[in-house]
């Protein structure tokens, strides 16, 4: 049972999300994903988005609304280990009629299901769990633990999840990382054969470290890694237009 859920407006298109009232909760992290996610791709479709470790769906779900909105052609599937999270998940793909473009599959992935594994992607992305079982900062709440903590290699396990299914060349892994954990997320990438080719920091604001950090890379020899304009969370015009105008940004 998904237990008692609440309603997200999210401001786009009229998508709503909907997610346990406690739990692992979707926030920035999901939105800047998104943000992050949708200026990587080409602007001709189709496009192929895979999300690796999807919960309900805040990323996914973000990330629609904007392709939506910009009438861009694509098709998403989701991999979701645990079942209530992939319960909602389902939930939140039928609720915002999206059930004839996003597929949700709750598996395990290192052991994903044939009709992703016989596919490639033009865009993988993820939110890989922050934290080494153990460490960070632990909750209550058994769920929200595990959305948030993972094993000493996990970052190399879902960077090598999406590395098989990139496209070769051209395919894009896109993440949110914490900050403290940038290093090995640079090197999990480099463990899975991706090079890294875009950071962007994202700062509270001028006076504090940066406290996330999005990062994106390819399988490409010799690609080159591009630093991109920090994002600072209190510059409330720039926040707005991430949040709620039409998407304009383009990275690549």
């Amino acid at each position: 049972m998904t237990g008692e859920l609440t309603r997200e407006d999210l401001g786009r298109q009229g998508f709503v999300l909907y997610q346990n009232k406690t739990g692992f909760r979707f926030g920035t992290d999901s939105v800047l994903l998104a943000w992050f996610t949708m200026a990587l791709i080409p602007r001709k479709g189709p496009v192929r988005f895979l999300e690796l470790g999807s919960g309900c769906g805040g990323a996914a779900i973000c990330l629609a609304a904007r392709l939506e909105e910009q009438h861009i052609d694509y098709r998403m599937d989701l991999v979701e280990i645990d079942p209530i999270s992939c319960e909602i998940l389902q939930k939140n793909i039928g609720e915002n009629k999206l059930t004839d473009k996003v597929t949700a599959y709750c598996a395990d992935i290192n052991k994903m299901p044939d009709a992703i594994r016989n596919s490639q992607y033009d865009i993988v992305f993820a939110n890989p769990p922050y934290f080494t079982e153990g460490s960070g900062e632990a909750s209550s709440d058994a769920r929200r633990n595990n959305a948030r903590q993972g094993s000493e290699d996990t970052y190399t396990v879902f960077a090598k999840a999406a590395a098989s299914r990139l496209i070769p060349s051209t395919g894009i892994y896109a993440v949110v990382i914490d900050s403290a954990f940038s290093g090995k997320m640079s090197s999990s990438f480099q463990d899975a054969g991706i090079n890294v080719s875009r950071l962007m920091p994202v700062f509270p604001n001028h006076k504090k470290d940066a406290r996330i950090v999005l990062m994106a890379g390819r399988r490409r020899v010799n690609e080159e890694t591009k630093i991109l304009p920090a994002l600072y969370l209190d510059d409330k015009d720039r926040m707005h237009e991430i949040y709620e105008e039409e998407h304009k940004d383009c990275f690549i």
